[in-house]
């Protein structure tokens, strides 16, 4: 009866020693994985994502900023009524417009956890909703990426710039060819 219950005592605390084997590894699981989500988010939490945003936006700033200066000073001078260059650089800014509004339309929320998102902006979460509404924040244009019927985390100026930087830069395109036909003829000496 003593072997046994010796048995017994050991047999237990080995199985105690496994339990908390299995805690401590479930603990040190779950800390890997927060780290490791952490890691992917960009660093120490999802704040980062502003961070990238502004990076990202400041790649489309730096190589349009001198243009953009050339730009503002034959808007200045009155130069630009008759350069053809001038419309064809505005066509070219509204062009890199419409990408920008497009990154900060598709990249609204910032998360790629839509339910957080619509959390930190202090909305409900309607999975409901967003099952019955798969088309509409799958599709292309116009963006949309709702938390519920009555909010959208698509700043409401997106989809509107969407449709008229593109068509002002056709425009400025379509502009740009009267002064050059105008210089054109005017070299020629046809009137």
């Amino acid at each position: 009866m003593r072997e046994f219950l010796r048995r017994r005592l050991s047999l237990i605390r080995s199985e105690n020693s496994l339990a908390t084997q299995y805690r401590q590894n479930l603990r040190t699981c779950h800390e890997r994985a927060a780290r490791r989500a952490a890691g992917l988010a960009g660093g120490k939490s999802v704040q980062s994502w502003s961070v990238g945003l502004l990076l990202l936006l400041l790649l489309f700033v730096v190589p349009a900023g001198p243009g953009l200066w050339l730009w503002c000073r034959s808007l200045a001078s009155g130069r630009w009524r008759h350069s053809a260059g001038w419309f064809a650089g505005t066509a070219v800014l509204l062009v890199l417009g419409t990408g920008v509004t497009y990154l900060v339309g598709s990249l609204a929320g910032g998360n790629l956890d839509p339910e957080e998102a619509c959390h930190a902006d202090g909305q409900t979460y309607d999975r409901a909703y967003r099952r019955a509404n798969f088309d509409e924040y799958t599709r292309w244009f116009p963006l949309h990426d709702r938390c519920h019927a009555g909010y959208d985390l698509v700043p409401a100026w997106v989809n509107p710039a969407l449709i008229v930087l593109p068509v002002l830069a056709v425009a400025c395109l379509a502009y740009a060819v009267r002064p050059a036909v105008i210089r054109r003829r005017t070299k020629q000496g046809t009137p």
